[in-house]
């Protein structure tokens, strides 16, 4: 994981922690919350709390966000879209929610061949 990615991940720890699925990580919330304040969609959580203005509070104090386009500049840089040359396994990630499942899995030595996630509103 690069430098980017471990300052995100630390920055959001504790505040990530009571946003948290059961069976889940905090790393994974803090990975959709980088990823919806940079693509401007809805915090995870955030009808149960979660506030985008406290995520980029935490980002800038450890030094993970100067300003918005940088940072989603910095976020497209550090992501690794290669998988694993010799995967020990493949899988596909259906109901991809937060991407708990895959870290898991790819931290286990996977490889995903294909993710979906469909977010229905009730109206």
């Amino acid at each position: 994981m690069s430098s980017f990615f471990n300052c995100i991940e630390t920055a959001l720890h504790d505040y990530a922690i009571d946003f948290t699925p059961e069976g889940s990580e905090p790393k994974a919330v803090a990975h959709q919350w980088v990823h919806a304040i940079a693509y401007k969609h809805e915090l995870f959580a955030q009808s149960k709390g979660a506030d985008k203005t406290k995520v980029i509070k935490y980002l800038k104090q450890a030094k993970c966000y100067t300003n918005a386009k940088a940072f989603k500049q910095q976020l497209r840089e550090n992501i690794n879209f290669n998988p694993v040359e010799k995967p020990k396994f493949t899988f596909i990630d259906l109901f991809a929610g937060i991407g708990g499942m895959r870290l898991g899995f790819e931290s286990a030595g996977g490889a995903c061949v294909f993710s979906s996630e469909f977010e229905a509103i009730n109206v």
